[in-house]
């Protein structure tokens, strides 16, 4: 239909009576709020851990100061087996990891629960790094059914440990490229 005052304007019909043009519209998915501070990556590194009682753990925030010639020592005394052994500390491998926390996989018999804090060594290089942890989340794993994806939110640890952390992950990537 065309406009009698103007006969190169086209008139429309109502919105609802017209035909869309497109075939296939694309599915919008709603996606999650991206709350990441840190970049992370898939990456596999031994962490020891022990499960405290308050965030606190025992008040001792020097305990996650960094020293790099502690961090080494702790490192051997870690491949020696004695912070399992004699320390009580158990180990565990992330599958994946930024400077502000990691994954895992737990066997359903593991000994944490989700909001319990966690005094960490995150094992980088030839370095044990102090932090001080917490469960956020322990879920069944899509992947493996017979195991669990735990998610660990690092709350405590110094800016020098942090940043191996992250050149660690960086290296890693570059590695890759």
């Amino acid at each position: 239909m065309t406009n009698m005052t103007n006969p190169d304007i086209a008139e429309t019909e109502p919105f609802e009576n017209q035909i869309s043009m497109i075939d296939d519209i694309p599915e919008i998915s709603e996606q999650r709020d991206e709350r990441r501070e840190f970049y992370r990556m898939p990456l596999s590194i031994d962490v020891y851990y022990k499960v405290t009682c308050t965030k606190e753990t025992g008040g001792d925030l020097n305990k996650y100061r960094f020293d790099s010639e502690k961090a080494k020592e702790t490192k051997k005394i870690a491949d020696a087996g004695i912070l399992e052994k004699e320390m009580g500390y158990s180990k565990l491998a992330t599958y994946d990891l930024s400077a502000g926390g990691f994954k895992y996989r737990g066997a359903p018999d593991m000994k944490v629960s989700a909001g319990d804090f966690l005094d960490c060594l995150l094992i980088i290089n030839d370095e044990a790094l102090p932090a001080a942890a917490q469960i956020l989340s322990i879920m069944p794993d899509e992947e493996y059914p017979e195991l669990y994806d735990v998610r660990v939110l690092v709350h405590e640890i110094s800016d020098p440990a942090r940043d191996r952390v992250v050149r660690y992950i960086f290296a890693q990537e570059r590695q890759i490229i």
